[in-house]
C-alpha cells in the first residue's frame, strides 16, 4: 500500500475537509506526509487539528480558499509555489454539490438554476484545470509528481430516477456533466503531462451517509456488492494511484463503486 512508504511526501488536497476529504487527510498524517489542505472552512479546521498528534507544526497547512473565486484560487496557488518546490501529489476532490437549502439544484430540470450550473461547473471542473496548470512546475520536479481528481459513476451513466422516489434526494445535470468532464479532462492532462507527471482519476459510487433507506435498499439492489461504498473503499485507490506502485499507471479512470457499472 502507497501510504506505507517511510519517504515523507507534499500532497495539495483540495476539499480537504469534506467526507472523503477529511479521511485521506487522516491517512496521510498517519504515515507523516505533509498535507496542504485548500478548503473554506476555518472552524472544521481547528476541530481537525485539535484532534490530531502532529509531528510539527508544518505538516499539516490550512489554505483558505473559496473554489468558486479565480481570485482567491491565483493567491492560494502563489501562496503554495512560494512555500513548495516540490509537490508529489495533488489531489482535485472538492465538489459543488450544494444542499437541500438552495433553491434551483435539487430540482426538476426545468428548476435548475443557471448560477446553479456555473458554480458546479467553477468548483469541480474550472478548478481542477486551474491547480493542475499552475502547480505543474512543483508536480514536475518531484520524483513520481501526480495527480489524481475524484469523479463519480454519474460522470459515466445516466441517473435511475425509481431509486429517488418519494425522498428528497436528487440528481443535478450540473453534478453529472462537471463530473464528465473531469474524467475527459484527466485524459487530456495524462497524454499532455506524460512523462513527467501522471495524471488519473477515481470515481465512486455511492457513499452511505444515512441516506433515505428506501434509497439505500433500492441502490444495494442495483449493486452487485450488495452494499453503498464507504470513505475507506475510495482512500484505498487513491493510496493506489498515488504510489510507487501505479508508476506505469496514467490516463485511467478508476470506478470503486462495487460493480454498479459494470451491468
Amino acid at each position: 500500500m502507497a501510504f506505507l512508504e517511510k519517504k515523507s511526501k507534499v500532497f495539495v488536497v483540495t476539499g480537504g475537509l469534506g467526507n472523503i476529504g477529511t479521511y485521506l487527510i487522516n491517512r496521510l498524517l498517519e504515515q507523516n506526509n505533509i498535507v496542504v489542505i485548500i478548503d473554506y472552512d476555518y472552524q472544521k479546521f481547528n476541530k481537525l487539528i485539535e484532534l490530531k498528534t502532529l509531528k510539527d507544526d508544518k505538516q499539516i497547512v490550512f489554505k483558505q480558499c473559496n473554489l468558486e473565486s479565480e481570485l482567491e484560487r491565483n493567491a492560494t496557488i502563489e501562496s503554495i509555489l512560494t512555500e513548495y518546490q516540490e509537490i508529489d501529489c495533488l489531489v482535485n476532490n472538492a465538489a459543488y454539490v450544494s444542499n437541500n437549502d438552495f433553491s434551483g439544484w435539487n430540482e426538476t430540470f426545468v428548476e435548475q438554476r443557471l448560477d446553479m450550473w456555473r458554480s458546479a461547473i467553477e468548483v469541480n471542473l474550472t478548478a481542477p484545470f486551474h491547480f493542475a496548470r499552475d502547480l505543474l512546475k512543483p508536480l514536475k520536479n518531484a520524483v513520481d509528481g501526480n495527480i489524481i481528481n475524484i469523479s463519480s459513476i454519474y460522470a459515466q451513466v445516466g441517473p435511475d430516477w425509481s431509486l429517488y422516489n418519494n425522498t428528497s434526494m436528487g440528481n443535478p445535470a450540473a453534478y453529472s456533466v462537471s463530473k464528465g468532464g473531469l474524467e475527459q479532462l484527466t485524459r487530456w492532462l495524462a497524454t499532455t503531462l506524460a512523462p513527467d507527471v501522471r495524471v488519473n482519476c477515481v470515481a465512486p459510487g455511492g457513499i452511505f451517509r444515512n441516506q433515505h433507506e428506501a434509497f439505500v435498499k433500492r441502490y444495494e439492489v442495483k449493486t452487485p456488492m450488495k452494499r453503498m461504498g464507504k470513505e475507506n473503499d475510495i482512500i484505498g485507490a487513491i493510496a493506489f494511484l498515488s504510489g510507487e506502485e501505479a508508476r506505469y499507471i496514467t490516463g485511467q479512470i478508476l470506478n470503486v463503486d462495487g460493480g454498479f457499472t459494470a451491468w
